[in-house]
């Protein structure tokens, strides 16, 4: 079962994450993980060298665009996709929402992102990670970070979630058999990941051999 993590920059995902991470292996749980939107390793990609190399193809979204979708082929081609579950960070969702308007209309974006994405599977669960995005903002400039500051911008943050709201209803055949849910993350990140705990005993309940809670 393929369970992706999704929400907007600050909504505490990775904070999630990790600690999700931290339990399925004490717990010794079989899974692996996938992030379509990690760099790929220098050694095996002439795209990530040749950015390193030239920082100012980062400007364009082209580049941009093109270099995301060969992380995102990488990484579906290389995930242990055998493993009873397979947790994503992020997936094909976050390539539609940040570009769901981008060519004008929403199925321009799914045309486009499907194409390019072609290897990417289709999560059966997505997790969203509901913030508003002023908090989800105010954790941003919290973390003082020198990049993604564009994204983090708060109007950037508010087109994100309205995307990611039409993405759920909008009727993507790629995503027909994927069902969403959504976790408040206006919480405090151990609420947040109390919620996901009692989630994932439902939705995997043979994958946890013993009870999570005691």
């Amino acid at each position: 079962m393929y369970i992706c993590l999704e929400g907007l920059k600050g909504c505490g995902k990775s904070t999630l994450l990790n600690a999700a991470q931290q339990l399925l292996t004490s717990r010794q749980v079989a899974f692996s993980t996938v992030a379509p939107t990690r760099a790929v390793p220098a050694e095996r990609s002439w795209q990530e060298r040749l950015s390193a190399q030239v920082p100012c193809l980062r400007r364009l979204d082209a580049w941009n665009d093109y270099l995301y979708a060969c992380r995102a082929n990488y990484a579906a081609t290389t995930a242990d996709w055998q493993r009873p579950l397979v947790l994503g960070d992020r997936s094909i969702v976050t390539s539609y929402a940040t570009r769901w308007r981008k060519w004008g209309h929403p199925k321009r974006c799914i045309e486009r992102v499907n194409q390019r994405e072609a290897l990417v599977p289709a999560p059966d669960h997505v997790i969203l990670l509901d913030v508003d995005p002023t908090v989800a903002w105010e954790r941003a400039v919290a973390r003082r970070r020198s990049y993604g500051q564009h994204d983090e911008s708060l109007p950037r943050l508010h087109e994100a979630r309205e995307a990611y709201q039409q993405i759920a209803s909008f009727g993507i055949a790629r995503l027909a058999h994927t069902q969403w849910h959504t976790l408040n993350a206006n919480q405090p990140a151990p609420a947040v990941f109390r919620d996901w705990l009692t989630l994932m005993e439902q939705l995997t309940p043979t994958t946890f051999s013993t009870p999570l809670f005691t």
